[in-house]
């Protein structure tokens, strides 16, 4: 059980940091068309 919560919190942090990531993206890629 106690595994499995941990595995769960990790795919959890992955998913945030490349959520994360393709919203900086997308910010970047804004402000790069908009200079």
């Amino acid at each position: 059980m106690l595994h499995w919560l941990s595995l769960r919190r990790v795919l959890f942090f992955q998913l945030a940091s490349m959520d994360y990531v393709s919203a900086l993206e997308q910010v970047w890629s804004h402000s790069a068309t908009a200079v």
